[in-house]
């Protein structure tokens, strides 16, 4: 959210985004979905400070002001979340990307006292740079994926009680704005896609032709992953 376009897209972000959670919702009315796991971070916005940076200093290309992207952002997560809401208990996990550490958990921390006296929102904080968790017989780890150097084997030494207590495990990453599946060392690593339009750098760089979309996985408590949405704007 945030990212300038290279070629002029004016396409507004946030409806295209609404109308895939529309989609899912739509599709989940069906399933009998108990809960809704979205992560907050993961890079959602684009920049994280007044100089229209990533947390670390990499200019980016920009179509708003920090504190439009902010409050623009903030306003998009509530709606996504109630949208989910209406179908589902829902889980908001905040997992930090590299491009926007300080104002996703900004956004994190206003959901969390916006949802604070509410049975069926829930808002994780916690700051560590992974998540986990056990639903049923699967082990669910959430990541951006950009720092480890072997998520095949961070699981199972980092939460050996999950990875004891499960029969099927599996990543959901970011970073890299495309679909790949791996399977190693007894863990399933998902890439998701991204929503972002492409700007200069990736136009640049030559990183054009992958779908743009939202990226959905249907978990059973005994059969763990059944289905994966590749849901598109």
């Amino acid at each position: 959210y945030g990212r300038r376009s290279l070629t002029g897209d004016k396409r507004d972000v946030a409806e295209d985004v609404m109308r895939v959670v529309e989609e899912i919702v739509d599709k989940l009315v069906d399933k009998g979905v108990d809960k809704v796991f979205v992560t907050i971070g993961q890079d959602f916005l684009n920049s994280d400070n007044p100089q229209g940076a990533t947390t670390k200093g990499t200019p980016q290309d920009n179509s708003m002001a920090w504190h439009e992207m902010l409050a623009g952002g903030l306003t998009l997560m509530s709606r996504v979340v109630e949208a989910l809401g209406s179908v589902a208990d829902v889980e908001v996990i905040y997992s930090e990307g590299n491009h926007d550490m300080v104002l996703s958990y900004a956004i994190a921390k206003a959901l969390e006292e916006r949802y604070r006296n509410t049975d069926m929102f829930e808002v994780d904080t916690d700051p560590s740079p992974r998540k986990y968790r056990l639903w049923g017989k699967t082990a669910i780890g959430f990541s951006h994926g950009d720092k480890e150097a072997d998520l095949a084997t961070v699981m199972q030494m980092e939460n050996a009680p999950l990875w004891g207590a499960s029969s099927f495990r599996y990543w959901f990453l970011g970073h890299l704005h495309q679909l790949n599946l791996i399977e190693k060392n007894g863990v399933t690593m998902i890439r998701c896609r991204a929503m972002a339009l492409p700007d200069e750098w990736t136009s640049h760089k030559g990183f054009v032709g992958t779908e743009r979309g939202v990226t959905c996985g249907i978990i059973g408590e005994d059969t763990g992953l059944e289905e994966i949405w590749l849901m598109r704007p």
